[in-house]
Parts: structure tokens; sequence; C-alpha cells
């Protein structure tokens, strides 16, 4: 395991050059909390899985003020470690997210460009699971779709994996999820790949 700490920001990426997938959290700590336990569940249950995570704490106003970055537009020369993650060629990867839209009442979001079907029936686990309500994205969702559906090339998620790649997972999650069923969803997620 690497970190690097600077202020109050945490970047922490575990790796082995035989994982091929990886486990994303890159608004972990005050900023969506819950993601980052959820990256550290699959990294410590589950083998030939990488993670990574950037994190941050406030010490006055908002964390996710401060040091939100949307994912289309993380730069990984920001990023001590994330150079390295976008290097190795993962066949698979989740992005643990929180979110809280005024458009809709859904407890998880399941987006990423992962086919329509395997979505939706990692949405049918979740909700069996954790007795959230969780759907998959579609592009006929409107503004959930435009903001949180994790589709465009230039998301984290999509350019950490292999070019062509359709495995890749964003997990929009309201705090009650985040915060009640955590590694429930995050084992959820990770067998989902298996």
């Amino acid at each position: 395991m690497t970190n690097s700490k600077h202020a109050s920001t945490t970047e922490t990426f575990v790796h082995q050059d035989i994982d091929r997938a990886i486990a994303l959290a890159p608004h972990a700590g005050e900023i969506e909390p819950g993601t980052g336990t959820q990256v550290r569940a699959i990294v410590n249950e589950f083998e030939r899985w990488s993670a990574w995570t950037y994190a941050a704490e406030a010490d006055e106003g908002s964390a996710f003020d401060t040091y939100h970055t949307p994912s289309t537009e993380i730069d990984s020369s920001e990023h001590m470690y994330l150079a390295a993650a976008l290097d190795h060629p993962y066949e698979a990867a989740v992005a643990f997210h929180g979110f809280a839209p005024s458009c809709t009442d859904i407890d998880i979001y399941v987006g990423g460009n992962m086919q329509l079907a395997q979505r939706r029936e990692l949405a049918e686990r979740l909700r069996w699971e954790t007795g959230f309500d969780a759907v998959a994205a579609r592009p006929n969702d409107g503004e959930l779709w435009r903001k949180y559906s994790g589709t465009h090339r230039r998301n984290i998620i999509n350019r950490i994996i292999t070019e062509g790649n359709s495995r890749s997972v964003q997990l929009e999650q309201r705090r009650e999820p985040r915060r009640e069923a955590a590694k429930t969803i995050a084992r959820t997620v990770a067998e989902h790949f298996r």
C-alpha cells in the first residue's frame, strides 16, 4: 500500500501486478463519506483487486465544496499514484460515489459502460441484498443520465480500463446506503464481476 498525504488530503493506491480489477473512490473521506470504506472492503476481501482512493477532510467548510472534482475532470498529473493506476491494463473497474439529486428518490444508481442487462442484474442484486431502491442508468433518465451515468469517455472509470472494454460500473449512492450498507454494497458489486 502506498500513501501520499498533503494538507487535508490523502491518496492511496493498493496494487499487485496480477490484479485485473480496480475499485476507486475518487471522492473519499468527507467528500463523499463511506466510499473509501467500500473500496477497502473490496481490496481486503477479494483477490486480484487493486484500489485507488483520494480522500479529503475539511478543517473548515465543506470538503465536498473544496475538494470535489468531477470524474470527467480528474487529472492524473495532480495525483501522485493515479498515473500508475492508469498505466495498468485493468479488465474491470468500479467507482463508488455519493450523490443527492433533487430529481429522483432512487437510492443507488448503477451507471458505467457495462451492458444495460448486466447493470440491471446488479441493481436487482443490490436491491435484494440491501433493501435500498437501486436502478440501472438508462439514456432516457434525463438529468440523472446526464449527470450520473458514468458513460463519458473522459470519466476516470472509463479511462482506467483497457480500451474497448465495457466492464466499468459507476455506483452513485445516497448517504443512507453508504452509511447503513456500505460493505454489503461493495461485496455485492465485487461478486458481480466474478
